[in-house]
């Protein structure tokens, strides 16, 4: 496959596989940053293992922990596929492991945050980066960034940019979506537990979260009042009516985080950003 199309707000565009000539400036980008990078004395990957351990944000605790969460979802999955058992149990069984695979990638959160730092996944970002820039195309045949780099670092849709640079990353890795081929997933999408878009939905259609409380697309919760579209009014949890949006108990509620010194963590918003990530 040479290029992929996809649509974003109606518009369709497409990301191609760099040209020889694209791939050789990529290469050259790639090297002078890596020497940059080495001259600045900045971690090589084969010092990561050490580093981790030294920060305190890798040991064998947490390597015990991580590959026993492997094992277990493992045998919750081959539970999942092997099947009898009533349907709901089956459906608690594949949220299990979603969790499970959650605190998985919790746990290697650190090692990707600090790999990134490393001359080569410095050198890799930047070669990837220049390559994505020059390969994004309107409908027409344009370029999206006629002129890479400038008019990339003043695009203001971060929205797209994100899309097409994960459209881009499947083209070049000659892969698709691996959330999608997860069992837990396929198998809540069989059982329309989910939507398209793999959100948790009803037996109509209708959002909730997994407790089955109705949800709208923001992740307020709401209550159904009609048929239409506009027809609800916006709850707590309880079911107590609220002012939706300018009161936060509309909001789907999440447990508690805290910052480094145990102190909860106030909820924020994110703020967008040019940047690649894939």
């Amino acid at each position: 496959m040479s290029d992929r199309i996809f649509e974003h707000e109606g518009r369709k565009y497409k990301v191609t596989k760099p040209t020889l000539d694209t791939r050789n400036k990529a290469g050259a980008i790639r090297s002078k940053i890596f020497n940059e990078s080495l001259q600045r004395g900045d971690l090589l990957r084969s010092q990561l293992e050490s580093e981790l351990e030294k920060r305190g944000l890798w040991n064998k605790d947490m390597q015990v922990k991580y590959d026993t969460l492997t094992k277990e979802v493992a045998d919750l999955t081959k539970q999942l596929k092997a099947g009898g058992i009533k349907l709901q149990e089956a459906k608690d069984l594949a949220f299990e492991v979603q969790d499970k695979r959650s605190e998985m990638i919790s746990l290697l959160t650190s090692r990707s945050e600090l790999d990134a730092n490393t001359c080569e996944g410095q050198a890799d970002a930047a070669s990837f980066n220049f390559s994505f820039i020059h390969s994004v195309y309107n409908e027409d045949g344009s370029k999206v960034f006629p002129n890479g780099e400038s008019d990339f670092a003043n695009y203001e849709d971060a929205e797209f940019v994100n899309q097409a640079s994960v459209e881009f990353y499947y083209l070049m890795s000659e892969s698709e979506d691996v959330t999608q081929t997860l069992p837990e997933n396929q198998f809540l999408k069989q059982f329309e537990f989910v939507n398209a878009d793999n959100k948790l939905v009803d037996k109509d259609g209708k959002l909730v979260d997994r407790q089955g409380k109705h949800i709208n697309e923001d992740g307020y919760y709401i209550k159904w009042t009609g048929t239409g579209e506009e027809d609800f009014h916006y709850v707590d949890i309880d079911g107590n009516k609220t002012n939706g949006p300018e009161d936060e108990h509309s909001l789907i509620e999440f447990g508690a985080f805290l910052d480094d010194e145990g102190k909860p963590l106030r909820k924020k918003k994110k703020k967008a950003a040019n940047t690649v990530t894939a």
